[in-house]
């Protein structure tokens, strides 16, 4: 089992409420052969639901083999940002996009 930890950024007296509504994880635990879905457009062909299955893992980030589109990549961390009503950034966090 390997795990990745967000790296969260902004106002931490509204982390908590800002965070709920995160589309990326707080910690994410995946080990091989697990199911994955992409949250964002990765590429044209790659994009938000696409199903993938991990492979390997490096420090970096895990191997996924995505068969529909017929290629295995290394996914890293990516940044989401949370906001309120008023636009205002309240979070960043820097996880994987799954």
């Amino acid at each position: 089992m390997h795990q990745f930890h967000a790296e969260d950024s902004g106002d931490t007296t509204k982390i908590g409420r800002s965070a709920s509504g995160m589309l990326a994880m707080k910690t994410l635990s995946l080990k091989r052969g697990c199911p994955v879905m992409l949250l964002i457009n990765f590429s044209n062909t790659l994009v938000n639901g696409s199903l993938g299955r991990v492979v390997d893992f490096t420090d970096d980030g895990p191997f996924v083999e995505f068969p529909d589109a017929n290629v295995t990549l290394q996914i890293k961390k990516h940044s989401f940002t949370g906001r309120c009503i008023l636009s205002f950034i309240l979070l960043t966090r820097h996880n994987l996009i799954f």
